[in-house]
């Protein structure tokens, strides 16, 4: 990932990261639509469709399970790319160099 980022923009993906509040905030807000979706909600009325494994089912009735099962994979494959963005990120953390230490035998 280094091969196309500049050295500012190095330094922005590693403040990102080292914000740990941030940078878990970001990737729940990016997940929202996967993890969120049609979970039970105390005090709310349940709306099963809404969860994203079920919309295409919900959206495309005539679907075949071979297409249901392709737009699952994808929308699994795509959560993947996510999770290797974010590692990606923790890749360029910022490494803090060692402190020197005076050799205390000279």
């Amino acid at each position: 990932m280094t091969e196309f980022l500049n050295d500012v923009e190095k330094a922005a993906v590693q403040a990102f990261h080292d914000n740990q509040g941030m940078f878990e905030t970001v990737k729940k807000v990016l997940v929202a639509a996967i993890y969120e979706n049609g979970v039970l909600v105390k005090g709310k009325p349940a709306e099963p469709f809404k969860n994203a494994m079920l919309t295409f089912v919900n959206q495309n009735p005539g679907a075949t399970n071979e297409q249901v099962g392709a737009d699952l994979r994808a929308k699994y494959q795509g959560l993947l790319a996510l999770e290797q963005g974010f590692s990606y990120i923790a890749s360029l953390k910022k490494v803090e160099p060692k402190k020197a230490t005076a050799n205390r035998a000279r």
